[in-house]
């Protein structure tokens, strides 16, 4: 993608130039913070995706609301390594940084990019849940 695409991109769907819109991000903690959501989505999905993981999206809000969600399906994929034949799956949710301070406190541990809170599945415990060994 190059800048016209995304200029033409900007005018359409928010009607403004880009200054204004990267006015609007700067101006605004909440809309960086839903485009960081997103883009952690992103980054996850082409994570998982490149260690042999499939992953199938789950529905914000399916038709009936969220009583017509299943009470297991909240997060934002379901995922199982490819090629799997059984039907288990784990759900799994992006979350991003709530604040700089949690990262330059040292509160967060990276993993090659990856922030993972203690409570949190590691690389090497996701792939023992996806294969069925659990975490202990």
């Amino acid at each position: 993608m190059d800048v016209s695409t995304l200029t033409e991109y900007i005018s359409k769907m928010f009607g403004c130039s880009i200054a204004h819109f990267l006015e609007a991000l700067e101006d605004s903690p909440s809309s960086r913070g839903y485009i960081a959501g997103a883009l952690s989505e992103i980054l996850l999905r082409h994570y998982l995706e490149s260690k042999g993981y499939e992953l199938v999206r789950i529905v914000e809000k399916p038709a009936g609301g969220n009583d017509a969600k299943n009470s297991e399906a909240r997060g934002d994929f379901y995922a199982r390594k490819r090629g799997s034949k059984e039907d288990l799956w784990l759900v799994v949710e992006s979350k991003g940084l709530k604040s700089n301070s949690e990262f330059r406190g040292a509160k967060l541990n990276s993993n090659r990019g990856i922030y993972l809170t203690p409570p949190l599945l590691t690389e090497r415990d996701f792939i023992k849940v996806a294969n069925g060994a659990g975490t202990t």
